[in-house]
């Protein structure tokens, strides 16, 4: 019943929204103020190339800064009406998605006016409530605090561990699956490799860094994208033997079946391997994520004798701060990974096991 409400107010509310003339003024002033105060941000050749990818005239870079509200709004340019039409929803999506560098930019504000989180003096109790002017209650004071310690102009740095770690994973899963399903359904095979892989789980990745920080240094690559490989470097071995069990402990019957019906590459994989490993994968998965957090510190400041390598990201961040012997920053960071880890955990892991032990468990 609630799930058919939503479907009729969201269909009631799109209907509305193509065809009211208040919807179309909102939208094109709110276009305004993204085209103005997040894209065309200055007075320079980037302003007027982004006006003309944007189709729009290149004078109007002198409106750069402002909105729809503001006494210089481009709103009361004789050309406005001409190209009215062009402050559209659909033109500020085909350009976010050819700019991506415009997109992280307005990514990386938000991400900053949502680091200020709540101003506090504004008070959070009702005048009635008998409270002193001003007063917030414990969580708000806590949770503004812990924010409000964070660097400013941080922003979206502090999401690049989450994001490195998933794009890791996805990249070790793509490699390792493949190859861990190969070798389980080959006995002979999967008794020699399962224990070099469990060998290689427990071996102490950071050994090789120094190895790492030499090839960075002498191919003069980019230390933000080729130190984040160490993080899953000594952990991505969870995934490849968690998934040559798995294979290993396929029944014979159901392989023997797929063969008999004949099934193509593309469909063993999705409907007979795939859901047959799945709980094993999610257990390398989990495993292998959790160490990389860990692997995180000190992958991110990578050093071998003078040469000392640093990546952006909460690794860094908590590293830097143990040198530093500045035990507030230490304590906010590991709070910080903490947030993210069980998050994490409640979001992505969680859920799959479930769905696991639901749909894919074999007994």
């Amino acid at each position: 019943m609630v799930a058919v409400l939503l479907v009729t107010m969201t269909g009631a509310y799109a209907l509305w929204d193509s065809d009211s003339n208040y919807a179309t003024l909102l939208h094109r002033q709110q276009v305004v103020d993204v085209v103005f105060s997040e894209v065309v941000t200055a007075h320079d050749d980037h302003a007027r190339a982004d006006l003309a990818a944007l189709g729009l005239p290149l004078s109007w870079a002198k409106y750069a800064g402002t909105n729809s509200f503001t006494s210089l709004s481009v709103r009361n340019d004789p050309l406005y009406p001409q190209y009215e039409a062009k402050l559209s929803d659909g033109t500020i999506a085909h350009f976010l998605l050819t700019h991506p560098r415009s997109l992280i930019s307005i990514g990386q504000h938000a991400a900053i006016d949502a680091q200020k989180l709540r101003v506090t003096y504004l008070g959070d109790y009702a005048p009635s409530a008998g409270h002193p002017p001003g007063a917030t209650e414990s969580r708000v004071v806590v949770l503004t605090w812990l924010m409000h310690r964070l660097p400013r102009h941080l922003g979206l740095l502090w999401y690049v561990p989450l994001w490195t770690m998933m794009v890791l994973i996805a990249i070790a899963s793509a490699i390792w699956v493949p190859v861990g399903v190969w070798i389980g359904l080959r006995p002979w095979a999967a008794e020699r490799v399962q224990p070099i892989a469990q060998f290689l789980a427990a071996f102490p990745a950071n050994v090789l860094f120094p190895i790492a920080v030499a090839g960075i240094v002498y191919f003069r690559l980019d230390p933000n994208i080729w130190l984040s490989p160490l993080m899953v470097l000594g952990t991505q071995w969870y995934i490849l033997f968690n998934v040559i069990a798995g294979a290993s402990a396929f029944p014979t019957d159901l392989r023997e079946a797929a063969t008999l019906y004949r099934l193509r590459s593309a469909q063993w994989w999705r409907d007979v391997i795939l859901p047959g490993i799945f709980p094993y994968y999610v257990t390398g998965a989990l495993t292998a994520s959790g160490g990389s957090w860990n692997a995180s510190i000190v992958a991110e400041v990578a050093s071998w004798g003078d040469t000392k390598l640093k990546a952006a990201g909460l690794g860094a961040y908590i590293a830097e701060a143990t040198e530093a012997g500045d035990h507030p920053r230490v304590v906010l960071g590991i709070v910080v990974m903490s947030v993210f880890v069980v998050a994490t955990n409640r979001l992505i892991w969680r859920p799959l096991y479930r769905l696991a032990e639901r749909r894919f468990r074999m007994n």
